[in-house]
């Protein structure tokens, strides 16, 4: 039971506990205004003249909604390719872009690696290897949807299931602990209940017939001698 208490509070505690220190790296990042080396979040303002200078000035990017990298770091848009020689942009599905790398990846979900057609996509506009063939995913034996967020995921830690095995004989083995103990807990059933009741039933018959007669003895003994007193 307390080995079952520990797994449980182990399961809840792992997913908080790690999206704690991944929202303290998102706010360290944000709120330094780090650049990211794509300048997906700020761009360097090339100086008017030629002359030397020791500050460069940049500028945020504006997303969607008119949303402003400088003030939110969840800003995103859809990411997509552009086609050369084109005006043409081929969106990527699931895929966003974002003020930084991380920020894209966190809320992009995996449609994409589910869809033959989509990893096709990203295999020739990469400019990857088309004599290997990529498998899609597939979603059957899982428990988590397509369009769910990297973000949602990593809130559950990307765990489909828990599965704790408990080996008390191996740990036995391994630690070797001075000594070892343990409790079973079980309720008690009718008939545990009618064999404890027969035997305390017993057991008091048989202290009564052997105390009883000393009993009687005893008063009748204490009877006489007042009789005689009298």
């Amino acid at each position: 039971l307390h080995i079952n208490s520990m797994i449980n509070e182990a399961k809840s505690n792992a997913p908080s506990t790690f999206i704690r220190l991944l929202s303290l790296l998102r706010a360290t990042n944000h709120g330094n205004a780090i650049v990211s080396a794509y300048g997906t979040n700020y761009q360097y303002l090339a100086a008017d003249d030629s002359t030397f200078q020791t500050i460069l000035y940049t500028q945020t990017m504006i997303y969607d909604d008119n949303c402003s990298c400088q003030l939110n770091s969840t800003c995103i848009i859809n990411a997509s390719f552009n086609e050369i020689n084109s005006t043409q942009s081929i969106t990527i599905k699931g895929f966003k872009m974002g003020c930084t790398p991380s920020e894209s990846l966190l809320a992009s979900t995996l449609e994409c690696f589910y869809d033959q057609s989509c990893i096709n996509l990203i295999q020739t506009m990469g400019g990857y290897n088309k004599n290997i063939t990529p498998i899609p995913l597939n979603i059957t034996n899982s428990r988590f949807l397509m369009n769910m967020t990297v973000m949602n995921l990593i809130d559950d830690l990307f765990v489909e299931k828990w599965l704790a095995i408990m080996n008390y004989s191996s740990y036995f083995h391994k630690c070797s602990p001075m000594i070892c103990s343990y409790t079973y807990i079980q309720q008690l059933d009718s008939f545990y209940t009618l064999t404890y009741l027969l035997g305390l039933y017993g057991g008091l018959t048989i202290v009564l017939k052997w105390i009883s007669p000393k009993i009687v003895y005893f008063i009748n003994k204490i009877y006489q001698r007042r009789k005689k007193t009298t």
